[in-house]
């Protein structure tokens, strides 16, 4: 992500982007160089990442990793009719024989 700020003789044309309060914001690197070239500020914002505890792939939101973590790892991070949430020793209810099915 690059944040683009406009010079001080910045003319209105927005290149496609909206900038509100003279800046904008932009995944494309190319866009970004052209502008910085122009005499437009640009600065790469670092974006913060959400990593999988399980499987170590990262999420740019919080939203999209717990909806990863729910489609893909529902049984191996605790949900309840999972048998790895059930404490060592505890009983566990159902038929032991579905586990299979």
């Amino acid at each position: 992500m690059f944040k683009i700020k406009a010079p001080t003789n910045y003319t209105g044309e927005g290149w496609g982007l909206n900038f509100a309060k003279g800046e904008a914001e932009t995944d494309n690197e190319a866009l970004a160089k052209k502008l910085q070239s122009k005499g437009y500020e640009v600065t790469k914002v670092e974006e913060p990442k959400f990593t999988c505890p399980v499987c170590n792939r990262e999420y740019k939101s919080e939203s999209a990793l717990e909806k990863h973590i729910a489609k893909e790892h529902s049984a191996s991070v605790g949900s309840p009719e999972s048998p790895s949430a059930v404490p060592s020793g505890a009983p566990v209810t159902g038929n032991e024989d579905d586990e299979d099915a």
